[in-house]
């Protein structure tokens, strides 16, 4: 899986970065690309559960469609009906950080290698420092 994040992460910066696709462009086809199977196959599984009475409930239904199931099964309900779908949500986040950072690169030209740096000391502030293991020296 993780090689699989590593290739869709380098293709969608080529195509923001080095091709310069327009940010707006950028998201209508990705969004063409993974909502029409995304919305049937979460709308099959809901239409599913209603008349079984069992499977999901709305609430996850919409975190399905708004892809933000990943946390709404660890902070609120796990339903393993819709566990698998954790890597296309993690894959659409990536996609907005993509057009966020493009974004932000073509209306400021904000240089590109000053991200990474930011981000950790961001990260760093916002969640502390990684305590060291009691068992290090």
């Amino acid at each position: 899986m993780e090689f699989f994040f590593v290739l869709s992460g380098r293709l969608m910066a080529e195509i923001l970065f080095v091709r310069q696709t327009n940010v707006i462009e950028f998201f209508r086809v990705r969004i063409a690309r993974i909502y029409p199977a995304l919305f049937i196959f979460s709308s099959a599984i809901f239409a599913a559960s209603v008349f079984t009475g069992r499977g999901i409930d709305f609430a996850t239904y919409i975190s399905m469609l708004t892809m933000t199931c990943n946390y709404y099964t660890i902070y609120f309900h796990y339903n393993p009906l819709v566990s698998h779908i954790w890597s296309l949500c993690i894959e659409g986040h990536m996609y907005a950080l993509l057009g966020v950072i493009s974004a932000l690169h073509s209306r400021f030209n904000y240089p590109l290698e000053h991200f990474p740096a930011k981000w950790i000391r961001f990260a760093v502030r916002k969640c502390g420092r990684p305590k060291k293991r009691a068992d290090s020296t």
